[in-house]
């Protein structure tokens, strides 16, 4: 399908785009995730805020049938999720599919209901599923993010060029600099850990909500068109999604496959 299209909008580069070109695919364009301005858009209210557990995690246990899945022998979400229940057992709150028998087990929570677990913990974690993929990151990393709950996300390629370390997420590259990291945190009073998820969820509201990616696709889909019109070369995107310090266009050779 990609083949025949003008543009593909992937929201992962690095092995992910170069296995689409060598299937012949041109002008692929890097769109990260975003989350829904309008499901996940409400601040949260400190009056209101009761936390009943230490850290939250959302995400499913996924088994995988292919043996030969380049994933299947590094079951890193299980690892996660193993050594932060050992931690802090009950007070590890586990919503998802898949992880029955551990203390903190939940069950699974509606897709909408994530800012309702999320502000029910003192910290959020998560764990990218396509840790070698540049930028990568699900949808539930921004809108974690804009929960306003301090949020811990798994170390991919590039991922700081979209989100500041430590100042709009904090990242780990295994399950013990995650402890150590929820640790840290936990240790903050409650005002600093609101400060920090306010000003990470504010950062998504302005750059990096589903309305941000619509009009991202429209203005390269009509730049594209208008130089195939004027027979003219199609123009670079214009990314407003990385950090201000970051050079765009010295992105672009990781961002646009030609």
């Amino acid at each position: 399908l990609a083949r025949v299209m003008d543009i593909t909008f992937l929201c992962g580069m690095g092995r992910m785009a170069r296995q689409f070109q060598r299937r012949g695919v041109h002008n692929i364009y890097f769109l990260p995730n975003s989350a829904c301005q309008v499901r996940f858009s409400a601040p949260l209210r400190p009056e209101a805020y009761h936390p009943e557990y230490a850290v939250a995690f959302i995400g499913n246990r996924v088994d995988f049938r292919n043996p030969f899945n380049r994933y299947a022998a590094y079951p890193m979400r299980d690892r996660l999720v193993r050594t932060l229940s050992r931690r802090f057992g009950r007070d590890f709150a586990i919503f998802g599919n898949g992880w029955s028998g551990y203390p903190g087990s939940r069950g699974p929570c509606p897709f909408s209901a994530q800012h309702e677990v999320y502000r029910r913990a003192r910290v959020a974690i998560g764990h990218a599923a396509l840790v070698d993929i540049d930028y990568y990151c699900s949808n539930r990393t921004y809108i974690a993010i804009a929960s306003g709950i301090p949020y811990i996300e798994r170390q991919v390629p590039r991922i700081e060029k979209i989100f500041s370390p430590s100042h709009h997420c904090f990242l780990y590259s295994d399950p013990d600099e995650a402890v150590a990291t929820c640790e840290k945190l936990l240790a903050l009073d409650i005002e600093e850990r609101l400060r920090i998820g306010a000003v990470a969820a504010q950062y998504i509201m302005r750059r990096h909500t589903d309305l941000h990616r619509m009009r991202t696709m429209l203005s390269s889909a009509m730049d594209h068109r208008e130089a195939r019109r004027q027979n003219k070369p199609v123009p670079w995107p214009d990314y407003d999604y990385f950090l201000d310090t970051v050079d765009s266009v010295g992105e672009r050779s990781f961002t646009v496959y030609r």
